[in-house]
């Protein structure tokens, strides 16, 4: 799954413009050297060792994104099932959160969040609640709702006052999909999480790398992160250390 979510985030986006490009088709190949790679040089985390970072045929540096990204999703998916156990809300949420990571790597690289998932990610979130595997369907229409109006509402008034825009529409249907998978109960939560992340991410930016504070940050990740962090943890959350919307 890692190497697939990595495959949807460099791909994706050149789907739908030129040059034409699957997610299946054509073979994986060297972005240097273009070499149709082999079967042994597509291993997942193994061949990346084994090849020592580099491409087997003209020995270009292969970015550490790739194994990262991959080990990343060993520890989610593995979370999730310690989590959940076997059982249709394991199946779900590894649904949920593998759709997150490629969603947080197409925004990091494009600042976009594609309709063509995320939509499809708010309509699963409802399905899946009509068996309420996370939440009951009422909350799921209203967090679905709720969610798109907070960000829109948040960015209708930064416009207003500052006369620029805060972030992207991608972000409010993105919310929007969060409420529909975790219920309206979650959102205040994920949006301080993720909050809290965007405004560090913006200092360090700052300090680090010395950017101007009008240089635009992808809030996607930070949802991403905020909305898997209240999937596996969201009740005790809620119930021991922020607030009471369940009494």
């Amino acid at each position: 799954m890692g190497s697939f979510i990595n495959v949807v985030a460099l791909r994706y986006p050149a789907t739908s413009g030129l040059p034409p490009c699957g997610l299946l088709h054509p073979r994986s190949r060297c972005r240097n050297c273009l070499t149709p790679l082999r079967l042994h040089h597509n291993i997942p985390i193994v061949s990346y060792a084994f090849l020592a970072g580099k491409c087997g045929y003209c020995r270009s540096v292969i970015s550490i994104r790739y194994p990262v990204v991959e080990i990343a999703t060993v520890l989610v998916c593995i979370t999730n099932g310690l989590v959940f156990g076997p059982g249709w809300n394991l199946a779900a949420s590894l649904v949920f959160s593998c759709t997150l990571i490629a969603l947080s790597l197409i925004d990091l690289d494009h600042r976009i969040l594609p309709d063509r998932i995320v939509l499809p990610l708010l309509w699963s979130g409802l399905l899946v609640n009509c068996a309420t595997l996370f939440t009951d369907l009422q909350s799921a229409v209203i967090g679905a709702v709720s969610g798109y109006l907070v960000l829109w509402l948040i960015y209708q008034a930064h416009h207003h006052l500052a006369g620029k825009r805060g972030m992207g529409y991608g972000d409010f249907k993105l919310l929007a999909a969060i409420g529909a998978w975790l219920g309206w109960q979650m959102l205040p939560a994920v949006v301080l999480i993720a909050s809290i992340g965007g405004l560090l991410a913006v200092g360090w930016s700052m300090i680090v790398r010395k950017h101007s504070p009008d240089m635009p940050v992808s809030f996607g990740p930070w949802l991403a992160l905020a909305a898997w962090i209240m999937m596996i943890r969201g009740d005790g959350i809620l119930n021991n250390h922020l607030w009471a919307l369940n009494p």
